[in-house]
């Protein structure tokens, strides 16, 4: 229940981020992995809320985290530009990271 707010916050900054700020004129290629960024920065602002006392923050482990957005984003760039030619139009990237980033937050709470 904790993880409620970090996930509205993910969905709404992925959902702003792909359709105001990125929108249909720019590359899937560079505006995929944007809006993952995005996800996964406003998705974490509001993590510490739910973390719990004590528990620390290793900057390594940020890092680590914002390369694999990143590298998810660009996966998730080849994979719009290649559904592309099945489905006749182009699919937006903000609900992938969503649910990627929904994906990471309640695994890494089980684990």
């Amino acid at each position: 229940m904790r993880n409620v707010i970090s996930v509205v916050a993910a969905g709404v900054a992925a959902y702003l981020v792909d359709s105001r700020l990125i929108g249909p004129g720019l590359s899937t290629w560079i505006g995929s992995p944007v809006v993952f960024l995005a996800t996964f920065l406003a998705g974490r602002l509001f993590q510490p809320a739910s973390r719990k006392q004590g528990e620390p923050f290793f900057l390594e482990d940020f890092i680590r985290d914002i390369v694999a957005y990143l590298l998810l984003g660009v996966l998730t760039a080849a994979a719009i530009w290649l559904a592309g030619g099945f489905i006749g139009g182009q699919a937006r990237p903000w609900l992938p990271a969503l649910g990627i980033f929904v994906f990471f937050t309640f695994y890494h709470r089980v684990r």
